[in-house]
């Protein structure tokens, strides 16, 4: 196994060739599979990203991460597959760990994982917890989901659906009661005769009402509410690839039409890229998307 942080900077070395071709700069998982899929490895000559697959990798050592041929490194801008995958694909360092029962536990600063089959054993917290790879229910977004029992969200959902749901055996049932004898008719007596009472005298008394007059107070007017300080957001921590992404992209221009996911950001062919256009790209997630168009 090898910590995430023991493999940032080294230089991948082919062997095949005896040269180098970039330096690890961060890692790329795959939410399905929550395996670790591509090494991002920054280019040693200028602005660029290139990405390894881990399958790809022979050996990480203390100095280099050996692979048979230089030629496994592939420039991310050459393959619009590859940017697809990186656009979907999870970037765990410095995400927010959120508990199943909603509470954040902290934020992710370090993990391990087989550096041949990509397969995550252990991620690290900022504060010094630890949690293992299997209790990770989801990745999404910016979010790594984490469940003690190892249940993925959707089993969470399907077990407190079953859980609200009323078992089969527990519907009452109604029991047939007997019929009860009807009595048989029985003949009415005869009613009383009526004895008329001699009518009361009733003697009128008026009762006159004195009203008092009462005086409310108005009420004193309050005093109007200070509206609270508005406390702006901290901007969210971008990623080396995403920097490095907005850097290359400044007054490079636009070659084919560019529609964010959300619709709300569009560029026309032959448009030059400026510092405000790539921000707004960046605010409607447009980058890589803007990337693939130059």
């Amino acid at each position: 196994m090898k910590k995430s942080s023991e493999v940032l900077g080294l230089r991948m070395m082919g062997i095949r060739e005896g040269m180098e071709n970039g330096i690890a700069q961060d890692f790329m998982i795959d939410t399905d599979s929550k395996l670790v899929k591509y090494l991002i490895l920054k280019s040693s000559t200028g602005y660029g990203f290139r990405v390894m697959n881990v399958t790809d990798v022979q050996a990480i050592g203390a100095d280099y991460i050996i692979s048979e041929s230089i030629d496994n490194a592939i420039n991310i801008y050459e393959s619009k597959e590859i940017m697809e995958e990186i656009e979907k694909g999870f970037f765990i360092l410095g995400t927010t760990v959120l508990s199943s029962s909603g509470d954040i536990i902290g934020t992710v600063s370090d993990f391990s994982f087989d550096e041949k089959s990509g397969q995550m054993d252990v991620i690290m917290l900022d504060d010094g917890n630890e949690f293992a790879a299997d209790k990770i229910a989801t990745l999404a977004g910016k979010m790594v989901f984490v469940d003690p029992s190892g249940k993925s969200i959707a089993q969470m959902a399907e077990m407190n659906a079953a859980a609200a749901a009323p078992a089969a055996d527990e519907t009452p049932v109604m029991e047939e009661l007997d019929p009860e004898p009807v009595a048989e008719a029985q003949s009415e007596p005869e009613p009383d005769p009526v004895v008329e009472e001699p009518e009361e005298i009733v003697e009128e008394v008026i009762i006159e009402e004195v009203v008092e007059e009462i005086v409310i107070p108005e009420p004193e007017p309050e005093e109007e509410a200070q509206p609270e300080p508005v406390v702006e957001a901290e901007p969210e921590e971008k990623s080396a690839l995403e920097t490095e992404s907005m850097a290359f992209l400044l007054g490079k221009t636009v070659k084919s039409e560019v529609v964010s996911d959300d619709g709300m950001f569009r560029l026309e062919p032959g448009t030059e890229l400026t510092q405000e256009i790539i921000n707004l790209a960046d605010k409607h997630d447009a980058i890589l998307t803007l990337t693939l168009s130059v």
